[in-house]
């Protein structure tokens, strides 16, 4: 093999071993489902919050579509299209979720303080801040296995 190949070829493992996670696979099982699940009731809410404030029924529709990548990416032991992109997709939502009710957004200020929601849409806010903070600990508590096999 030429030395050039090598070269390559090294680069491409230590790439690997950097952007990769073993993770048990109950555990990776169980954040895969937590990652489809908060795509879930994003869906079933975006048309719901498009009709209130179109940005929003739109973010609802993008949290769905990377949910789908991260959970792929977590299933795929993927360090940052996995993990990382799903920590965003949860956190991301949860941080918003609770901005909207605490302070609120633009064009979304009447939601301000109304936890429980309104409708059937909204009945699942709660249990999405539930399934997200999930997500979240389970994420914190697997991604130090990344640093301890690197070292």
């Amino acid at each position: 093999m030429s030395r050039v190949v090598q070269q390559v070829t090294a680069v491409q493992e230590e790439d690997h071993q950097q952007s990769t996670l073993d993770v048990p696979k109950p555990v990776k099982l169980v954040a895969v489902s937590l990652l489809l699940a908060c795509g879930l009731i994003h869906l079933i809410g975006a048309p719901e919050h498009y009709e209130e404030a179109s940005y929003i029924g739109l973010l609802f529709y993008a949290n769905f579509a990377a949910a789908l990548v991260g959970a792929v990416g977590v299933y795929q032991n993927r360090l940052w299209a996995g993990w990382g992109l799903g920590i965003v997709v949860a956190g991301g939502a949860l941080a918003m979720f609770l901005v909207s009710r605490l302070i609120g957004l633009p064009g979304y200020e009447e939601h301000v303080g109304m936890w429980l929601g309104d409708s059937p849409a909204e009945y699942l806010g709660i249990p999405s801040l539930i399934i997200e903070a999930f997500f979240v600990a389970v994420a914190a508590v697997a991604m130090p296995r990344s640093r301890q096999s690197e070292a």
